[in-house]
């Protein structure tokens, strides 16, 4: 029998300063979806509270922040980070936003992240699991408990039962 409960996926709570520049970044150049917004007042000066949402991944951005309150960083896993990355390339030009660059940032010999900071400071890091995924020993893995982390999500990379030396495929 499972557990009495379900735990769902996390989402990130991102300080956001300036709201156009937020929905320029997060809408118009990586087409995020708003879901949702809320102001506890119903005036424009009342600060913004909103969901955004790309593919599965769900970001909240909070309006209700300081430029003293500290960036966060969010990591979304992407299939075919390539291919996302040259999607936002003609949105970067028509929107003024940095050129994306996918970078290989574990010097593995293969390019998987790719980093972008948004109008605040947080940082955004678009990845791309590797073709092997280090387990770490103390994790169960059998049917009752599931495949852990990111791997859920992508069913058909394939896993290690021992972790490999050095962590690395």
């Amino acid at each position: 029998m499972g557990a009495p409960f379900q735990i769902g996926s996390s989402i990130p709570v991102l300080r956001m300063t300036d709201e156009s520049a937020a929905k320029a970044f997060y809408v118009d150049y990586l087409a995020f979806e708003i879901e949702w917004e809320h102001r506890f007042h119903d005036t424009p000066e009342s600060p913004l509270y909103l969901q955004l949402r790309l593919g599965e991944a769900i970001v909240h951005l909070n309006g209700h922040a300081t430029v003293d309150d500290p960036p966060s960083e969010v990591r979304i896993p992407v299939k075919v980070i390539e291919a996302f990355c040259e999607h936002l390339r003609p949105h970067a030009e028509a929107t003024g936003q940095p050129t994306p660059v996918v970078v290989d940032p574990r010097g593995a010999g293969r390019n998987t992240d790719m980093n972008l900071k948004d109008p605040d400071g947080n940082l955004l890091t678009f990845w791309e699991p590797l073709a092997v995924q280090f387990i770490p020993k103390k994790l169960p893995i059998s049917p009752a408990h599931g495949i852990i982390g990111a791997c859920r999500r992508f069913p058909d990379v394939p896993l290690l039962a021992k972790p490999p030396s050095l962590c690395r495929p």
